[in-house]
């Protein structure tokens, strides 16, 4: 039976906004262990939508939700703010790599994350976050997160995972399907798929009209093309 391990930090991060605490996580997602999977196969979730995907797919490929073992971890979210505090931060990554540790050894690893936070202490936290799994995991255990559109990419969070999926929508309506997207794609690694990643950083930045995907908007009719 394939174990496979589920977690996420989700934050938006803008330098100038007012820091990130505790409080702004717990009043919009806070979930650990077992409330993970609950959340995740309910009709009306309070969850991230992209961990709701996952369990879909790798419930029906198992058989079920007995075909597989999900072994959630600690899954947090809060809206878009400032820098997350690093008294918090830190607490967030012993928690993770408490549960990490006390679920053992595991077949995979799906992170449901943002990828655009900063901290107070560190302008590249979501490489921490991946950097924490890959340390306990190991190097030859797969590692799939999903990202927001406006994910900022480090070279440690590439080194740490096998594959990084991103939203392909904005606004963002395709999170589901990303969840989706990584079930099938843990799926294949688990039939032997060795999947390479590079990093290629352009140098521009996208005005963020040049970004909504939806169609009416300037450039959504030619992105859907």
């Amino acid at each position: 039976m394939k174990k496979v391990a589920i977690c996420g930090f989700n934050l938006e991060s803008n330098r100038f906004a007012p820091s990130c605490k505790r409080k702004d996580f717990e009043e919009h997602m806070y979930f650990r262990g077992e409330e993970i999977s609950r959340q995740a196969r309910i009709d009306r979730p309070s969850i991230h939508l992209g961990v709701c995907g996952f369990y879909k797919v790798m419930d029906d490929a198992f058989g079920g939700s007995s075909g597989w073992e999900a072994c959630p971890a600690v899954l947090i979210g809060s809206t878009p703010a400032g820098p997350v505090e690093k008294s918090f931060f830190d607490e967030f990554l012993s928690e993770l790599h408490r549960d990490l540790k006390a679920i053992g050894p595991v077949d995979g690893v799906y992170i449901c994350q943002h990828g655009g936070a900063i901290a107070t202490h560190s302008h590249d936290p979501d490489g921490e976050v991946f950097s924490t799994v890959r340390d306990i995991v190991g190097p030859s255990v797969p590692v799939i997160a999903t990202l927001d559109l406006h994910a900022n990419v480090s070279e440690e969070m590439m080194q740490a995972t096998d594959i990084l999926i991103g939203y392909r929508t904005n606004p963002h309506v395709d999170l589901y399907q990303r969840g989706e997207e990584a079930a099938r794609s843990m799926l294949e690694m688990f039939d032997g798929v060795q999947p390479t990643s590079y990093r290629i950083r352009l140098p521009l930045v996208a005005p963020s009209v040049t970004q909504l995907t939806a169609p009416g908007y300037p450039y959504g009719e030619l992105i859907q093309r």
